[in-house]
């Protein structure tokens, strides 16, 4: 038996919407290694040919996330488990 996840990916996947999937991911493992209190001033814009696109709250957060760019990949792409996000674009 499929699970509610199971079917609602299924369902974006046939749509061509894995983008919304691929975003609900990525927000989960940036809280995961960001912490709470970084990734709540965070939001996932899109991603597009590799570019993850982050808005964050203000510079200070931006500043943050720009200093820790080739980790936040590194530790993404490897939760995700394959090269899907190559670089950082935040905002």
């Amino acid at each position: 038996m499929n699970s509610l996840q199971n079917i609602i990916n299924q369902i974006f996947q046939q749509n061509g919407r894995e983008d919304v999937i691929l975003k609900i991911k990525i927000n989960a493992i940036l809280k995961e290694i960001l912490g709470e209190n970084i990734s709540k001033n965070i939001q996932v814009k899109s991603i597009k040919n590799g570019k993850l696109y982050l808005k964050a709250d203000n510079s200070l957060w931006a500043f943050e996330i720009s200093i820790n760019k080739e980790l936040i990949i590194n530790k993404l792409n490897e939760k995700i488990g394959k090269d899907t996000i190559r670089q950082i674009i935040s905002r």
